[in-house]
């Protein structure tokens, strides 16, 4: 009678749980519950805000019924699922209040299942490829694929001339690499001409080039070979191609497995294309200069079939991707992801070495004295102009449950240590300034002056983190990579980390970001950036233009503090640019960069990140997995979470 009474308990729980979420659902949410059995469903829990993809949810729902379409949108915490009939329908809804293990999920999820009478309407997928982009199926034979996968010898010995994917001789972290020709050199996204391979490309592969000519696709000869062996679960991070580099058309080729390739370009617009076993890629035009392409790191891939949707499991691939180098500076028809027609390329440090070469100790002296000392200097007129939270970044912190742990780093005047109503986090900040550290101590809030590489926290005891405008203040790779890695380090597996960093585009398209000045054009040839000495004279960085585009991947930021101003508003106008628009960009809106009268002059150092660097830089930091990444006002930014 006990077991019996417990388990009708369990029941009206579940049922409470059920109506509660329901309740929520189509309250809150474009959802519109159905009076009857259809065969389409509403799942709680099991959206893309909630880090789920259409393979989990096809992968567990598709073993008990038919699934015909999912419906995923961006940020939301369900899906739609439409199945087969009204019987697979009622087949599913006995799942609802179960509790599943995802994989790659660390915890079980609990999902609640609904019908709806309908599903929002989205565009259809586009099956065109983007401007420039041909797909070759079937085009070499099963012999001549086995015959080019036996080329490289991935367990030790290799053809003579190939070097692994870093210069050090170690291998990328999410893939294997090798370079025939010409090494790429992922540290400085480019090759040096100068520096041949001992080999050139093998003379097995000249039977496809010559044909690739032949045909049409090529115009030249390739003369550098990157081999990339992708296992189940690995992929690569969006990027373009540099412009510098390489000539066009780009070619790849798939062996081994399919796999799908997700093209993105400034104006929003996504392809996913499918790769198939034996097929070339040709990257020419507009989708070789414009598109960025990546892998999505997963084991699976939803993919369209006769039938509807099935799931297609990757298997080891292997792709040869063949390029041309350029022996001059590209001139293309897309100047906004062109480095050879952006100025500031070649980031001059004492003579010919590059600020990516800073010794250490430089590299401490120079954020010492452009990034610490300048922000205790100018704490309290820049917390005066730091209010609002931006809405995604509030938005990720709305996505956490209550009671979570969450560690600000790099904090500032701690604008996001304060709670919101009906939402409790437990929060701590950490600021290496110690003049900010005090503003956030009077308000109140629990703070730690400390610095962004080293927190004094044990491992993996936060269930999140922020780390909002600090990255990109850190002088050379090296660290900033050591700024991703100390964040995954004090959350647990599971744990999401937010991180946002200036970007180099600040223009999408026709779009500017509210940083720019209206009807700005930025530096250009006629008018270069003036340069400033610092670390002691070593090094000459240019000086930014407010409200303009940025020249140079490496600069110094001005900000005018006045000493006595005669109105506040004034001020505020012109250090804080439209905090309703989330610009993280704040700077003065001095575009001659002289001190005014009754002001002192500062120079911030920031590093400027282009498309596709930052994910490329979380990808080489261990245990790090990336489950968004997107552009917000003028800001590249990327959700992380740490793997098991």
């Amino acid at each position: 009678m006990e077991n019996e009474h417990s388990s009708k308990r369990q029941q009206n729980r579940l049922r409470r749980k059920e109506a509660k979420c329901k309740a929520q659902l189509s309250k809150q949410l474009d959802f519109s519950p159905a009076e009857c059995t259809t065969k389409m469903l509403c799942v709680s829990n099991a959206g893309l805000g909630n880090g789920l993809t259409r393979e989990h949810v096809y992968t567990w729902l598709s073993g008990y019924g038919t699934v015909a379409g999912i419906v995923m949108e961006p940020k939301k915490p369900y899906c739609y699922v439409i199945t087969g009939d009204v019987t697979d329908a009622t087949t599913l809804l006995k799942l609802s209040g179960g509790r599943v293990q995802h994989e790659g999920i660390p915890q079980p999820v609990e999902h609640f299942i609904f019908c709806v009478s309908n599903v929002p309407e989205l565009p259809p997928p586009r099956s065109e490829l983007p401007s420039g982009l041909h797909l070759l199926n079937d085009y070499i034979s099963p012999e001549v694929e086995e015959q080019l996968l036996g080329l490289v010898d991935w367990g030790g010995e290799c053809l003579p001339g190939s070097t692994t994917g870093s210069s050090s001789g170690g291998s990328m972290k999410h893939r294997s690499v090798k370079h025939y020709g010409y090494e790429f050199k992922y540290s400085t996204n480019n090759v040096d001409p100068n520096d041949p391979l001992a080999n050139q490309i093998p003379d097995e592969c000249k039977q496809l080039t010559d044909r690739l000519i032949k045909d049409g696709y090529l115009t030249d000869p390739p003369d550098q070979l990157t081999v990339n062996k992708y296992e189940p679960g690995q992929g690569i991070p969006p990027h373009v191609d540099t412009h510098s580099a390489f000539i066009g058309p780009i070619v790849s080729l798939s062996l081994g497995s399919q796999v799908i390739m997700t093209f993105s370009n400034s104006l929003g617009d996504t392809r996913q294309v499918l790769l198939p076993r034996r097929s070339v890629l040709v990257m020419a035009g507009e989708s070789r200069y414009s598109w960025s392409h990546s892998i999505v790191p997963r084991k699976t891939d939803v993919v369209e079939s006769a039938e509807g949707l099935t799931l297609s499991y990757r298997q080891t691939r292997v792709s040869f991707t063949f390029r041309r180098l350029r022996r001059a500076r590209c001139q293309c028809d897309y100047p906004a992801q062109c480095d050879s027609q952006n100025y500031g390329e070649t980031r001059e440090c004492s003579g010919d070495s590059k600020i990516a070469g800073l010794t250490a100790e430089a590299a401490l002296r120079l954020e010492e004295l452009h990034v610490h000392k300048v922000y205790d200097s100018i704490a309290s007129h820049f917390s005066g102009t730091r209010h609002s939270q931006w809405p995604k970044v509030a938005e990720f912190l709305s996505s956490l449950p209550s009671g979570s742990l969450l560690a600000d780093i790099g904090c500032g005047n701690g604008k996001y240590l304060r709670n919101t109503p009906n939402l409790l986090h437990f929060k701590i900040g950490f600021e290496r300034s110690r003049d900010l550290s005090e503003i956030c101590q009077s308000m109140g809030y629990p703070i730690v002056q400390a610095d962004c590489l080293a927190t004094p926290l044990l491992d993996e005891c936060m269930d999140a983190c922020l780390c909002i405008a600090v990255i990109h203040h850190l002088s050379t790779q090296e660290r900033r990579k050591a700024a991703i890695a100390e964040l995954l380090r004090i959350v647990r597996p599971g744990g999401r980390c937010l991180i946002y960093v200036w970007a180099m585009e600040q223009r999408k398209a026709a779009i500017s970001s509210s940083y720019l000045k209206p009807q700005s054009t930025g530096n250009t040839g006629v008018n270069p950036p003036e340069y400033l000495s610092t670390v002691d004279g070593d090094c000459q960085l240019p000086v930014h233009r407010n409200r303009t585009e940025f020249a140079s991947a490496d600069m110094l930021v001005p900000w005018n503090l006045k000493s006595k101003p005669d109105n506040k508003s004034e001020v505020e106008s012109e250090n804080k640019v439209s905090e309703s628009n989330i610009n993280h960009q704040q700077a003065p809106a001095n575009h001659a960069n002289v001190e005014p009268a009754n002001s002192t002059l500062f120079h911030r150092y920031y590093h400027i990140f282009k498309e596709g660097e930052l994910e490329a830089l979380c990808t080489n930091v261990e245990k790090c997995r990336i489950l968004e990444s997107y552009y917000d006002q003028g800001n590249w930014c990327v959700i992380l979470t740490k793997d098991h």
